[in-house]
């Protein structure tokens, strides 16, 4: 007697605790700021920014791209 108790009860337990994972796969979409380096400026005293005494700064091109999974729709 007392073993099927037990039984029952780690099932109801188990069935508690059980967690079913049916979500269907989301697709990912939405706006994405980029920013492209267009030229790598050479790294002279000219070129350094003024801000950070060791970085120098490059030519480059910021976008907005709007993707649905990972494919870019449109660019603004």
């Amino acid at each position: 007697m007392t073993y099927t108790k037990k039984f029952f009860f780690t099932v109801i337990t188990a069935f508690c605790f059980c967690n079913l994972a049916t979500a269907k796969a989301k697709i990912p979409f939405g706006k994405i700021d980029k920013i492209e380096v267009v030229s790598d400026l050479p790294d002279t005293e000219e070129y350094l920014s003024k801000e950070e005494s060791n970085v120098h700064l490059d030519l480059g091109r910021l976008h907005q791209e709007f993707n649905i999974a990972w494919i870019p729709v449109w660019i603004t």
